[in-house]
């Protein structure tokens, strides 16, 4: 057997032969030479350095085997560093799984990890995602819909449910929790519709142009008729464009609010000679920036799309984005 001595940098070409049980190698410069061939034909061994999960963390841990493990026992060790999840703080060389493997080998960590900033025994109230977090789709994800519910049995915690998809009304998600079993109250429900209404609430807006379903336009009319708002198609009246996740979209809405957007915001040019009376800019805002929507199918188009589709056709930009990752809708 023709090996390469690892043992240090010189690399030498070794022949590994057995006979009558006895092993002999030629070509070592060292007695570490011979002691390597002779382990590599009679009981191979490698040291495997991986990665673990470390709790509540990102970026995994570094780890390796303080010493080298048969090489029959290696995919062992490699496949269970892959199921191996370990609670910070640790520092280099602090154990991490002893007797891998039953080999009598230890695994260490080779770098350090602080102790884990989250608290859970500190933390009063929760706020939770819903889609692909609470559910997929219309199913409820069970291990975290149970949690929620223990915990709001037992008074240990307060959720608030945060939901950036906007193809539905705050109502629409109340039905959805409650029917999981969940007890919720209105207001626990946060979408950023309701980040739009103060939105136009604050800017005295009474003409919007809104890209969005008829049960949601519908709800947001009731909510704002008390200001008189209206959410109608109206070039030389229209004061803001508001883009939501939009599953009645069409062509025509898009061309409307291009076109608004040309005649008002758009300086004069031979590509678009219709002007509107009403030279005001309008005002265009989205109601979240997620490009897709989690779904039992997979992910499915959301309101990104849409927004690239109005930037690569005249160059429209939203002034405001609310939804996570805006801290606006808290």
């Amino acid at each position: 057997m023709k090996l390469i001595c690892i043992n240090c940098p010189r690399g030498c070409e070794l022949d590994v032969q057995e006979k009558d049980g006895k092993v002999s190698v030629t070509g070592h410069a060292c007695p570490r030479g011979e002691a390597y061939g002779v382990e590599e034909l009679t009981n191979p061994s490698r040291m495997v350095t991986g990665l673990v999960r470390v709790a509540g963390r990102r970026r995994p841990l570094p780890v390796k085997t303080l010493k080298a493990v048969p090489k029959s026992k290696v995919i062992d060790v490699i496949n269970l560093l892959a199921r191996t999840t370990v609670l910070p703080p640790k520092r280099i060389g602090d154990l991490v799984v002893e007797n891998v493997c039953d080999t009598g080998i230890d695994i260490v960590a080779t770098s350090n990890v602080g102790k884990n900033m989250f608290d859970i025994k500190k933390k009063k109230a929760f706020v939770c995602d819903l889609d692909g977090t609470l559910f997929m789709g219309p199913n409820p994800i069970k291990p975290a819909v149970d949690f929620v519910i223990e915990s709001i049995e037992s008074g240990r915690f307060s959720f608030f449910y945060l939901n950036n998809n906007t193809s539905n009304t705050p109502d629409e998600y109340m039905k959805k929790i409650s029917g999981a079993n969940i007890p919720v109250k209105p207001e626990e429900i946060l979408t950023p519709l309701i980040t739009l209404e103060a939105y136009i609430r604050e800017k005295g807006y009474k003409s919007v142009y809104l890209l969005a379903s008829e049960k949601v336009k519908a709800y947001l009319t009731e909510r704002l008729a008390d200001v008189g708002v209206k959410f109608e198609y109206n070039p030389e009246e229209n004061e803001l464009i508001a883009l939501t996740y939009d599953k009645e979209l069409t062509y025509e809405k898009l061309a409307n609010a291009t076109s608004l957007w040309n005649m008002r915001n758009v300086p004069p040019s031979p590509m678009c000679p219709v002007r509107t009376v009403n030279q005001t800019p309008v005002d265009f805002v989205a109601t979240h920036p997620d490009n897709c929507c989690p779904s039992e199918c997979g992910p499915i188009p959301d309101i990104g799309g849409m927004m690239k589709f109005l930037e690569i056709t005249n160059g429209m930009k939203p002034s405001n984005v609310f939804g996570k990752p805006s801290p606006s809708l808290l």
